[in-house]
């Protein structure tokens, strides 16, 4: 029997929803640290675990002062108020000494009133130094009540074994309220039940050969999994696995790809026999070309690489213990796991997962109600009908549901599950993972979300995965026609220059678009059109991800970033101190000793009394130096002012490396003297005129006479184009338009004359 849309209700009425989180084994697992406030001590001590931790107490950041008289899930509960406004600043807080154990699992128990915070995300690090990570399975959303915020012996990754001081924090990481709302001043939230545990590791006995200095060799230290191409880089990861019997000291190991980004591993850092550590950053790794990561120990030896010709999106990349392959099923701090149909390195989307049923369609974030609105719908794609009793349903906090009864999915038929047949709710924010298990325990589908967007469902099409407005269940998935982008910024740019990136976009609307710029060296920007500087050369994969209510649509390209090339330019002169107005008739000279013709354009000229002050003043305009030209820049092309007292000038180049200086240490500078510059310092030369020294001169133009051709009355020289002040002298006077006239008159006949006598001469 087939079940479709309408079937819903039939099927709710037929089965009950159940849901089966993975528990801690109470005869391998120690309770490190526990809070159950059994007894109202009205304080945050930790009421049972290890020695080390009896001591240690819950805080809260942000929020009032807790309470711990409150009901809780049992007994009574730390309590508190004071959360508005609180998104990723308000938490509670407590650390635990993990030395000696492994394998540590979490659990907790949340609630908050209906105008108290709804979603908290739990962190955890190693040290201070160390940036806060999410745990996966520790996005939780509460209600007023200790079930929905439950998390049951969460599993954390490997790196959280052996630890002096792991800290965990409970973050509120939005404002909105269980009702909905936004939460208010007064909404309380509680914390109750909280448990860490960890299994014993084993020392190795007196007559052991083994030893606990961490003195394996570093050859059993290999790569487990990477995780490449994460939804946002920070969720990035490299884990590796010590496969020898012997702890490893990997102090000062490096972890570096092709393009030399290194990532040094804290000191003091040791893995253990057989464990596996988990690294959680931005390690650049290439989304869509090949790469290789590399192991280095502190000697500078490679102990450990592995390749891929291109990531693929949501899939890690792990090893099966004879080679590496992807994966949909991404495993951090714990054993591999893979697809039945694994991902080929040569599809560029998510491949399909199963080779019976897929995950076909999932609604996480409806409109309205969540309860009654979310759906989970499986695919049946083989010849055969097949029957789903035992098979089960998982998502990333481990909440299970399974099929108790005979449920037959046809052949080329759809199965629409119900959040009131499941049970276990879809996270809206963050990463979550649903998985599709036969009863034997294998996978035999997974889907990852990030990031939903409300009244669209995630859907699978041609091997990928994409949110659409169009709500399908039961019937085959439709899409909008995808938007597309076209990149027209520049693909190279210069080390430490901005560099402005733009996009169109087309088949869809310009309004209400969301972008998310990943320039590929850990920075981000949501910006339309973002500016962004590189600090380092080399080549940079930049990928833009734009959502708009027709869909999303995802652009990478490659960015190479050079040292901005050499440029001979040189300060050639100055003058600081002209008569009149400083600051409107200023100016210094620039001379291009090069043989290519330079734009100034985005060149600084700093100033100041000297090269602790200096301050930046932009060329903003195109102003080109031809080839061995000197040309005069003012405050016309750039704001900047030079002292007439001891100073600095310096041009720079725009990555602001200096390129000309010159200094000058008068304590009081004449008018209208000019600084010459003589390796690098002023020698300051009188001149009658701040011009004088670019003054074009005119050549002389010839007239050709005749032979015996006397003087002519006036000169044909040409007057060189001067100031007023510079004319000749005011005593000759300047003759009228007559004058000239009948002159011109008076040589011609004289010329006439002297024709016609050469003319009849014999």
């Amino acid at each position: 029997m087939a079940f479709k849309k309408t079937n819903w209700l039939f099927f709710v009425m037929l089965f009950c929803a159940s849901a089966f989180p993975l528990t801690a084994d109470a005869d391998s697992s120690v309770s490190l640290v526990e809070w159950t406030f059994p007894n109202n001590p009205d304080d945050a001590t930790a009421d049972g675990g290890t020695p080390e931790n009896i001591s240690k107490n819950l805080t809260l950041t942000g929020a009032s002062t807790p309470t711990y008289n409150n009901t809780g899930a049992s007994t009574f509960a730390a309590r508190a108020t004071g959360w508005q406004n609180g998104q990723f600043q308000k938490y509670w807080q407590l650390s635990v000494d993990t030395r000696g154990y492994k394998n540590i699992l979490l659990s907790s128990k949340q609630r908050s009133s209906t105008t108290g915070p709804r979603d908290f995300v739990v962190e955890y690090r190693t040290s201070p130094e160390q940036a806060w990570q999410t745990i996966s399975g520790g996005i939780i959303t509460l209600a007023d009540n200790f079930t929905a915020g439950t998390l049951d012996a969460i599993p954390l990754p490997s790196e959280c074994t052996n630890q002096e001081n792991l800290e965990f924090r409970f973050v509120m990481s939005t404002n909105v309220s269980v009702s909905g709302g936004s939460v208010t001043s007064t909404g309380s939230s509680r914390i109750d039940d909280l448990f860490i545990f960890g299994q014993l590791i084993e020392e190795p006995s007196d007559d052991s050969s083994e030893s606990n200095s961490c003195l394996g060799t570093s050859t059993t230290i290999i790569f487990n999994e990477i995780f490449p191409y994460a939804p946002d880089a920070s969720q990035e990861f490299v884990e590796l696995k010590n496969t020898g019997d012997v702890c490893v000291d990997i102090s000062s190991w490096r972890i570096e790809d092709h393009n030399h980004h290194a990532f040094i591993i804290p000191g003091g850092t040791t893995i253990l026999s057989t464990q596996l550590m988990t690294f959680f950053r931005n390690f650049y790794m290439n989304n869509t070309s090949s790469e290789t990561l590399y192991l280095f120990d502190a000697d500078n030896t490679l102990i450990d690489s592995v390749s891929y010709e291109r990531a693929i999106k949501d899939f890690s990349y792990s090893y099966d213990g004879d080679l590496f392959r992807f994966s949909s099923l991404i495993s951090p701090g714990s054993t591999n796991l893979f697809d039945e149909s694994q991902a080929s390195e040569d599809t560029e989307d998510s491949p399909s997962t199963s080779t019976q049923i897929r995950i076909n369609e999932l609604l996480p974030n409806p409109k309205g109600s969540e309860v009654a609105g979310e759906f989970i719908e499986l695919f049946n794609f083989s010849d055969t009908a097949i029957n789903l009793k035992n098979w089960s349903l998982e998502d990333s906090s481990r909440k299970k549901f399974t099929f108790t009864q005979d449920v037959l999915i046809l052949s080329n038929d759809y199965l629409v599950l119900p959040r009131t047949l499941f049970g276990f709710s879809l996270n809206n924010f963050g990463s979550e993972t649903i998985s599709l298990f036969e009863p034997l325990g294998t996978i035999i589908s997974a889907v990852t979300y990030t990031n939903t967007r409300e009244g669209f469902s995630y859907s699978f099409k041609k091997d990928s995965w994409f949110y659409t407005k169009h709500l399908t269940p039961g019937e085959t998935n439709t899409f909008s026609k995808n938007p597309k982008i076209h990149v027209t910024s520049k693909k190279s740019g210069y080390q430490k220059i901005p560099l402005t990136f733009n996009a169109t976009l087309k088949n869809t609307s310009q309004k209400g678009v969301r972008y998310r710029w990943d320039f590929g060296d850990g920075h981000t920007s949501t910006l339309a059109t973002p500016t962004h500087t590189y600090q380092e050369t080399g080549r940079f994969t930049v990928q833009l991800k734009i959502q708009t209510k027709d869909g999303e649509a995802t652009k990478a390209f490659k960015v190479t970033i050079k040292k901005y090339p050499k440029r001979d330019l040189s300060i050639s002169s100055l003058l600081p101190n002209p008569k009149g107005e400083d600051t409107e008739t200023e100016w210094f000279t620039i001379e291009n000793t090069s043989q290519k013709k330079i734009n100034l354009r985005d060149w600084r000229i700093a100033t100041g009394k000297d090269k602790e002050s200096l301050v930046n003043h932009v060329i903003s305009k195109d102003l080109f130096v031809e080839a061995g030209q000197t040309i005069r820049i003012t405050r016309e092309h750039a704001a900047f002012s030079l002292h007439n007292t001891a100073s600095t000038v310096v041009l720079r180049a725009p990555d602001n490396t200096t390129v000309s200086e010159i200094t000058y240490q008068e304590e009081s500078i004449e008018e209208d003297t000019v600084c010459k510059n003589k390796d690098g310092k002023c020698i300051f030369e009188k001149t009658s005129s701040p011009t004088e020294e670019d003054a074009s001169h005119s050549e002389t133009k010839e007239i050709i006479l005749p032979k015996n051709t006397p003087e002519p009355f006036f000169s044909l020289e040409e007057v060189p184009s001067k100031e007023p002040d510079e004319l000749s002298s005011p005593s000759v006077s300047t003759p009228t338009k007559e004058e000239v006239i009948e002159d011109i008159g008076q040589n011609l006949n004289t010329l006439l004359n002297l024709y016609i006598q050469d003319w009849i001469q014999p």
